[in-house]
């Protein structure tokens, strides 16, 4: 969980319909589930909903996720579980326990049934459906427990900037038959730490939420106030291809797809993965505007610090390859795999840009941004909108430096 936010007590007091609920919560039915309580924070947050539509873009609201025989194991699944650990914190209270973990390579399967895999299948087409991203191997899956006098407070969970350390994306499903609305448990999406509401869902039976987690994610859990509320929730570590253009969105999803193949997921390097590095240093100079063959060769990059071996069995410069990316990225991952200059200005400056920013993405102390910074000095700085947002994720990772070591 990400640090901060604020305890959320809210009382649901709207009566139980005789039909089947819906998952999504409309506007009158979040302002009738704040009445009564005491919330006026949250009462007068529900002033300005209704005018965050973009922000809701980072939801999915699912209906009859499972089949209903794959929704009753599940329903099993989560009732007769014994493993559950209370993990209590200032902002939040529940129980948990993990089911499944992939990472490095290595699976941890405690709970290994079909439908599991079916729900991990689905949330992983709806990503790459939705979010315009590319679905790799890691994994969790892990389900929640929720009592009578726990919440969880607003809060956003954001993997920005933790460079693959914290998942991007998550399916939660919901295998509550016998939810009311007076059993509180509701989940609210925010547009900020401090509001306003800007969505809601009930956690009934055989529905879902597929979220894009983001700094700006904001979410809670009201108190809970009867009956066991379950949650099983599926993360995932994906790759967005970051360019809406549909000939370059197919390039860089077939280059992550050879990353993911050729198990770069599996090999570390420093605090995450080959294939965290080079993605990142990929997300860099997408963000600096760099051409996309530029970037390209950022994603494809050799890691010359790494032995050879696994995660490192990708021919970067095979005909495979080369009919891939064209013919001027492969003279950059040419370049950058001899690691010396060209004699060709336009080639060389491309190839340091690169090298900066894989330097960049690796820049976790003072001393390695400095290291970079030397090196911009050395082989002159760049000019115009590049070099400007260059300069800004300098400063970005020195306030960073500087905030974790107070």
């Amino acid at each position: 969980m990400a640090e901060g936010g604020r305890g959320v007590g809210l009382n649901s007091t709207v009566s139980p319909h005789s039909e089947r609920l819906t998952p999504k919560l409309s506007e009158a039915e979040l302002r009738a589930l704040s009445e009564g309580g005491g919330q006026e924070p949250l009462d007068a947050a529900l002033d300005g909903l209704g005018g965050n539509t973009q922000l809701l873009e980072d939801y999915v609201f699912l209906e009859d996720v499972l089949s209903e025989s794959a929704a009753d194991a599940v329903e099993r699944l989560a009732k007769t579980e014994a493993g559950w650990k209370l993990n209590e914190k200032w902002f939040l209270s529940k129980h948990d326990v993990v089911w499944a973990r992939q990472t490095l390579g290595k699976r941890q399967s405690g709970k290994n049934i079909a439908e599991l895999a079916i729900l991990r299948n689905i949330g992983k087409q709806l990503i790459e459906e939705k979010y315009n991203a590319v679905v790799g191997t890691r994994l969790e899956i892990k389900a929640t427990k929720m009592v009578a006098g726990q919440a969880v407070g607003v809060h956003n969970d954001s993997p920005d900037g933790a460079r693959g350390r914290t998942e991007g994306y998550r399916l939660l499903y919901y295998p509550n038959r016998e939810y009311i609305d007076s059993d509180g448990g509701h989940l609210f999406f925010y547009g900020s730490d401090a509001g306003p509401i800007i969505g809601g869902v009930r956690p009934v039976f055989n529905s879902g939420v597929l979220m894009r987690l983001s700094d700006r994610s904001y979410h809670a859990v009201s108190r809970v106030t009867g009956g066991a509320r379950y949650t099983v929730a599926v993360l995932y570590w994906g790759y967005p291809i970051l360019f809406d253009d549909r000939s370059k969105r197919a390039v860089v999803a077939q280059c992550l797809r050879k990353i993911i193949a050729s198990k770069c997921e599996e090999v570390k390097y420093g605090t995450t993965t080959i294939a965290d590095h080079r993605y990142h240093t990929y997300r860099l100079l997408v963000e600096w505007g760099a051409p996309l063959d530029v970037c390209l060769a950022g994603l494809m990059r050799p890691v010359p610090e790494v032995p050879v071996g696994a995660g490192q069995a990708i021919d970067l410069l095979s005909n495979e390859i080369a009919a891939l990316v064209g013919p001027y990225v492969v003279q950059l991952i040419g370049g950058l795999n001899a690691g010396t200059s060209i004699n060709d200005d336009r080639l060389d400056k491309d190839m340091k840009l690169v090298r900066l920013a894989a330097m960049l993405e690796q820049a976790e102390e003072e001393q390695a941004i400095a290291r970079a910074c030397r090196f911009i000095e050395d082989i002159g700085s760049f000019n115009g909108e590049i070099g400007r947002r260059i300069e800004i994720e300098v400063s970005r990772l020195r306030a960073e430096v500087v905030q974790v070591g107070d």
